[in-house]
């Protein structure tokens, strides 16, 4: 296995914690069987438990309630099966088959599959999402419900989450619903895990790309009875990546990594319509910081360690023929340690900051039906964040805490069998360090007209807010402890339309005040400032068909984006762009798949020069090939297939052409 030959301490903790989470997985599967022996094994006893329940709820006529409420397990909000059963929102589901299609590496090659996603690479190496603008310190990402950022930064990186172990991921873009808690600004992604299958399975898979790109892993699920398990394993290395340089390429500075992710579920069913969850996910990473390439004196940074704890606890449960109850409680720790070097020899250590972050809370969701008419749903959260950072090893640690509470509500109504009114409202509490609380209230409106079950229209206008983070209020060089919460107007129109094509239209119109940026002052520093309105419009479009052979879809976002504060484009975002992907299969055993990408122009505001610069557009294309014969596939990749050289942030390009092949073995 390859390994840092410079760093081994991570080595030691990477062994350490495969060789741990192996001893975990074995104990758990061990117990299990034991459970089983005492028990024998009747086919698929969970088959036979949602047998169990269906039957009964089919009795009293409550099929269409029924299907709801398993599907609140760990989407929080129903999706529907069909254009009348569909949400406020703009929904996204990507399955675990579509995911498969493109071999992703992460979620931020998972996520571009949906529309209104933007996905930059930025000066911390980090893929950062952006849902219609809004970047991911103004969205929400959940792991099977259970919200997960870096608290002091109140942000998330996409690289960090593997594409592996994954049922569907779901991307929620304007009403988002006031059951999911505070700080859905822009939108929320909920990652749901794989879960326990009624036949045994077990995948084995391997990948190997350029510069001694590795990627190796394995999937496990097995029920027992009424308890199930499903855990996976992923290991990636590399010694770095191209950049373009013309018809040749160039290695990267710094852009070496390894990461191993252990993710383990556990689910229980003691009785037909009650379900019990326990999750933990260890990730452990080593990785270099590129400098950047222009505009700015390059820094020499990597993150010696970059480690993350996630465990849940949590349970859905039926109360009584109505009513349902889902809870999460959650823990999720973050260790970072950065270093910084004055050269790119690494020789001349200059600073090493320490970042020790925790996240605690708890979430509960109510279910309500009244009647077939009428649906209640209440959601309440806590959060506790916790942060300790430390800038250089010969300075103290300095320590902030806040507390965010949310009370939500949403009920439903059918008037008529075509028309459908939502309203709801979420009361969000942030409680700050050495300061008064803010409140914020969150409303939300909306009408469903669906004449018949594969039409439907929408509309909804909603007021949104985000707290500030930690980093703006607390931090020693730019922090403003007189912040005040940013908020919005989002007013959304959208059409679906489900037949023998897929086809969802949307445009919609946001309008934000007292956005948080830091700004520089007279003096040359920088700091954080309630200082800039902006508005985003624009329409986007979802185009799906699904034949024998042959899938395709082709998503497209046009933007009309402004910084009204300072009358100019806002930063790193393109007015258009227009996805491909399609899937062909000449035969059984053989694939092909093709995912495109196009972007216009986009700008960016140098506050060092007081210029606005110009990103050029760019256009990029995947090809996959892959043969597949029962439980053996083979595939080959190549990514960046005509070798451009465009970046997303300046100074800070995207991978060369990038060949990589793999496979992966059912073992059974």
């Amino acid at each position: 296995m390859l390994l840092f030959s410079t760093n081994f301490s991570l080595r030691k903790k990477i062994i350490l914690l495969f060789l741990r989470s192996l001893e975990v997985l074995l104990t758990l599967v061990l117990a299990l069987g034991l459970t089983s022996l005492a028990r024998p094994l009747r086919g698929s006893d969970l088959v036979d438990v949602r047998q169990e329940k269906q039957t009964q709820e089919l009795r009293e006529g409550q099929k269409e309630e029924k299907e709801e409420r398993v599907s609140l397990k760990e989407e929080i909000v129903v999706i529907g099966k069909t254009p009348r059963q569909a949400p406020l929102a703009t929904v996204t589901r990507l399955e675990q088959a579509e995911i498969s299609l493109n071999r992703p590496a992460n979620l931020a090659e998972v996520v571009r599959q949906a529309p209104g996603v933007a996905v930059s690479l930025n000066g911390k190496n980090e893929f950062n999402l952006r849902l219609r603008g809004m970047d991911s310190q103004r969205l929400t990402l959940l792991i099977d419900g259970a919200p997960v950022y870096e608290p002091f930064f109140a942000s998330f990186d996409l690289k960090t989450l593997p594409a592996t172990g994954l049922e569907a991921v779901q991307v929620t873009t304007g009403a988002a619903s006031a059951l999911y808690g505070p700080n859905t600004f822009g939108g929320v992604v909920n990652i749901i895990t794989q879960r326990p299958s009624a036949e045994p399975r077990l995948r084995l898979s391997a990948a190997r790309g350029d510069l001694k790109t590795t990627d190796l892993g394995f999937d496990v699920s097995r029920l027992f009875g009424r308890v199930g398990v499903a855990s996976s394993v992923n290991y990636q290395y590399s010694d770095g990546f191209y950049i373009p340089d013309g018809n040749n390429r160039i290695k990267r500075s710094l852009s070496d990594y390894e990461r191993l992710n252990f993710n383990l579920k556990l689910l229980a069913y003691p009785k037909a319509a009650n379900e019990l969850m326990a999750t933990c996910g260890f990730y452990r990473s080593a990785f270099g910081i590129p400098p950047a390439l222009s505009f700015v004196r390059p820094r020499y940074w990597r993150f010696k360690d970059w480690d993350r704890d996630l465990v849940t606890l949590g349970g859905h449960h039926a109360l009584g023929p109505a009513a349902t109850l889902l809870w999460r409680g959650f823990w999720v720790r973050y260790h970072n340690v950065m270093e910084q070097y004055k050269d790119n020899s690494l020789s001349s250590l200059q600073a090493v900051s320490t970042y020790r972050n925790e996240l605690r809370g708890i979430f509960l969701l109510g279910d309500y039906r009244a009647s077939e008419d009428w649906r209640w749903r209440t959601s309440f959260s806590w959060r506790q964040e916790l942060a300790r950072t430390q800038d250089n090893t010969n300075l103290p640690f300095q320590s902030f805490q806040h507390q965010i509470a949310s009370l939500g509500m949403e009920t439903e109504l059918t008037l008529t069998p075509s028309w459908r009114l939502v309203a709801g409202s979420s009361l969000d509490r942030l409680d700050k360090k050495n300061s008064s609380p803010s409140v914020r209230l969150n409303p939300l409106a909306g009408v469903l007209f669906s004449p018949v079950e594969h039409f439907s229209l929408r509309f909804s206008i909603s007021l949104k807010s985000r707290f500030p983070s930690m980093q703006s209020l607390y931090s020693s060089v730019v922090g403003n402890p007189d912040l005040m919460s940013e908020k919005g107007k989002a007013l959304e129109v959208g059409i679906n339309w489900e037949r023998w094509i897929s086809v969802k239209l949307t445009a919609f119109a946001n309008h934000f005040r007292d956005m948080i940026e830091a700004v520089r002052l007279s003096d040359g520093t920088r700091r954080f400032r309630n200082v800039t309105s902006a508005r985003v419009s624009g329409v986007e479009f979802e185009v799906r068909k699904q034949l024998p052979k042959l899938s395709f879809s082709v998503l497209g976002t046009w933007l009309n984006h402004r910084n009204q504060t300072e009358n100019r484009p806002l930063d790193t975002l393109p007015s258009r762009q227009v996805n491909l992907q399609a899937s062909w299969r000449p035969s059984t055993w053989l694939r092909l798949s093709w995912f495109g990408l196009a972007a216009s122009r986009s700008y960016w505001y140098d506050f060092s020069t007081n210029k606005l610069l110009s990103i050029p557009a760019y256009e990029t294309a995947d090809l996959i090939i892959s043969y597949e014969r029962k439980s053996f596939q083979l595939f080959f990749k190549i990514t960046n297939i005509f070798n451009k050289f465009y970046y997303t942030e300046p100074g800070f390009p995207w991978r060369a052409r990038y060949f990589e092949a793999g496979l992966s073995y059912d073992v059974f």
